[in-house]
């Protein structure tokens, strides 16, 4: 049956002439397209097409469809089985003996080969699916960049090799099917550590992965290795050339980023007459480090940092697991695309034997000035076109105050998990950082690099919200500004007044699910709808009413989701004055509470005041605080907590899972300014533990507790 295997129109081609019939796939029938679910998936003809012309494989086109038609001795809609593939692959045995990818040069690794390239999985080819083989198999072939066409090519060729059932997901046993491939790249062939790595993929994802779930894991790198799979050893197209009398010519190697140059080919003594079965054979013309080949399979060269052992352990990280890398970007560890990279391996490494060394006295040598110049002009991008209102998915771990104590936010990552690709969950998991970063804290320029740089390596999984903190006229005062001037010397006040600029590109609130509200303050008297704080102009500066200027209703909204608070007892309703100043209110748990049931919420979650036990409840369980650092400046021996919201599979409902570290456990007093520019605002002086006897205990220095949201 002849038969097209992705959604495009009836007609020919385009390439070489075959004419191709649409046959709908049965995950793609028409009307059934999810743009969520496909996101990037284009039309394989309109994919083969631009991938013949930006590699200028319009000469190699011609030597394949010679090998194939010399093969089956039929064109146009001609199909072939799987074993005229290996007769015809047998006639070419240098494009399989020693590859190094999976399957090719593996025992069965043409069969393997004619499945990665017949999509619908019916046992024929036809010459447009072996032309988008050919190309997507070819050493040249580039997987780095997925905003070019042969990328593209590649991947959805890949997706569709382990969609085995053909529904259009991967699922648990497919996703077992994938790493186990990969983590045969890396030489190990431990099946049931692939099972279970994959088990655990797909639960923490919730689910089969979708197209689009696939692709942004392979964007991000957070799936890594794929550029190995399916690779011939030498390209079909320049064996074939070899084999007939051509003579190919070295492929030149432009930029990445710059569009290829048509290759220059040598004269032939025929050239003046032109034989139908001897064209001219270009080789591929992408750069050998984009693709795979060159030797080393789309890999950067491997450099490790740091002791023998410590060499070793990275060793052992990067050969056991397909998620992970011994990260090949330290070779080019000044280069601005590696920067953000380079700052969070430095704090990994700094606290992997504890954060409590940290010293803040010591001399300044995460970044230069220059480079944190350049780490605000690379967030700022990813900042300006996200709404004042984000949104994003559940699972999501949520971090309220630091307050620039670094000790506190690497002993979280550390001990629970590292937004990281190689030692933590950002591949399932979203982040939501919840303001105040910086002032009071030691280490305010740490953790405001520290969370740019996250920004910046996986800005679709990780959000900054703004604090009332994050205003020039505030951390002026209490620790930042001055904190920069001592680190960065002469730059110090520039850079300082930069970073604010970028603060104030920060949105402002955040939807999670469609139905847990999170923002650095609270909703004070002002805010009634999520919708209130969706799609203010950028930049915000933080307004400063006066009894001469009285403050906008949108300025008093901007006003009260940075610095209004819950009352402080449940029975004191409507809202109150608030001891921070006139420019904001206290608000009682009939305002949480008619808010969650006007916006259909489950709950709300903040930050901004310190709690006694890392997390507190509030209004009927509808209002949830989150402190993140622990004996706040050194004055209350509170617990630092971390929340993370999931939906519970076997009853759709919303978990909150409690990380805590416990003040006094760990001494992180390193973390906090010797000298305060005024007096810590009290904690929160609600007595008793949090709601539940399984929510908290004080039995280790870390632990969880967890809590349904009903």
């Amino acid at each position: 049956m002849a038969s097209l295997k992705s959604p495009s129109s009836v007609g020919t081609d385009g390439i070489g002439g075959a004419p191709q019939v649409t046959v709908q796939r049965n995950w793609l029938q028409p009307g059934t397209f999810n743009q969520q679910e496909w996101g990037n998936w284009k039309s394989h003809t309109l994919l083969l097409r631009q991938s013949v012309e930006r590699l200028n494989w319009e000469e190699n086109r011609e030597w394949c469809l010679c090998a194939w038609r010399a093969k089956s001795g039929r064109s146009g809609d001609a199909q072939m089985t799987c074993a005229e593939f290996e007769d015809l692959i047998a006639d070419y045995p240098q494009c399989m003996s020693g590859s190094k990818s999976v399957h090719p040069g593996e025992p069965g690794g043409a069969a393997r080969a004619f499945a990665f390239i017949d999509r619908n999985k019916d046992g024929q080819i036809s010459e447009v699916d072996f032309l988008a083989g050919c190309i997507a198999m070819s050493p040249h072939t580039a997987q780095r960049d997925l905003s070019e066409p042969y990328s593209q090519l590649r991947l959805q060729l890949l997706f569709q090799n382990y969609d085995a059932n053909l529904d259009g997901r991967l699922d648990k046993d497919e996703l077992a099917a994938l790493i186990t491939d990969l983590y045969a790249v890396k030489g190990s062939h431990d099946t049931q550590k692939a099972s279970a790595c994959a088990a655990t993929l797909h639960s923490h994802h919730g689910g089969d992965l979708t197209y689009s779930d696939f692709y942004r894991m392979v964007e991000q790198r957070n799936i890594n290795g794929t550029p190995m799979l399916f690779r011939f050893a030498k390209d079909f197209a320049q064996a074939v050339c070899e084999k007939m009398g051509g003579v190919a010519t070295a492929p030149p190697h432009p930029h990445p980023q710059s569009h290829p140059q048509p290759a220059e080919t040598k004269t032939q003594p025929n050239e003046g007459v032109h034989h139908p079965s001897s064209p001219r054979c270009v080789a591929g013309t992408m750069p050998s480090d984009g693709g795979c080949g060159g030797g080393g399979m789309g890999r950067e060269s491997v450099r490790l940092r740091g002791s023998p052992q410590q060499q070793e352990q990275q060793q052992q990280r990067g050969a056991s697991h397909p998620y992970g890398e011994v990260d090949g970007n330290y070779d080019a560890i000044h280069d601005e695309t590696n920067l953000p990279l380079r700052v969070v391996r430095t704090l990994m490494a700094a606290s992997a034997d504890g954060a409590t060394s940290l010293d803040a006295s010591a001399p300044f040598i995460l970044c230069t000035s220059d480079e944190v110049k350049m780490l605000c002009d690379m967030v700022v991008p990813h900042l300006i076109h996200e709404n004042t209102l984000v949104e994003l998915s559940l699972p999501v771990r949520v971090y309220g105050d630091i307050h620039g104590n670094l000790p506190d936010l690497l002993t979280f990552f550390n001990t629970y998990a590292w937004p990281d690709r190689r030692r933590g969950d950002i591949l399932t998991t979203n982040y939501l950082f919840l303001g105040d970063y910086v002032d009071r804290g030691a280490f305010s320029l740490e953790v405001v690099l520290l969370l740019f740089a996250l920004k910046i390596q996986y800005p679709e999984s990780v959000y900054l919200l703004r604090g009332n903190h994050e205003d020039r006229i505030l951390n002026k005062s209490y620790g930042f500004g001055s904190e920069c001037v001592r680190k960065l010397g002469a730059s110090g006040d520039g850079l300082w007044e930069l970073i604010n600029d970028v603060f104030e590109f920060l949105p402002l609130a955040a939807l999670v699910d469609g139905q847990i509200f999170a923002i650095h303050g609270g909703i004070g008297d002002s805010i009634g709808s999520v919708d209130d704080l969706r799609d203010l102009r950028k930049p915000i500066n933080i307004p400063i009413p006066s009894n001469l200027h009285p403050a906008s209703l949108e300025q008093r909204r901007i006003l009260d989701a940075l610095w209004s608070d819950p009352t402080d007892s449940e029975e004191h309703f409507g809202t109150i004055a608030s001891q921070r100043g006139n420019n904001t209110c206290r608000f009682g748990p009939d305002r949480v509470m008619d808010f969650c049931e006007r916006n259909q919420l489950k709950m709300v979650i903040r930050a901004h005041e310190c709690v006694k036990y890392g997390y507190e409840w509030f209004a009927r369980n509808r209002l949830l605080t989150v402190f993140s650092a622990s004996n706040y400046c050194n004055a209350f021996a509170n617990d630092a907590a971390a929340v993370v919201l999931r939906r519970d599979a076997s009853t759709g409902r919303i978990s909150t899972l409690f990380q805590v570290l416990w003040g006094g456990a760990v001494d992180t007093s390193n973390g906090w300014l010797g000298n305060q520019a005024r007096p810590p605002t009290p904690m929160r002086g609600r007595p008793g533990p949090p709601q539940t006897e399984e929510d908290h205990h004080h039995a280790h220095a870390y632990g969880q507790g967890a809590r349904m949201i009903k």
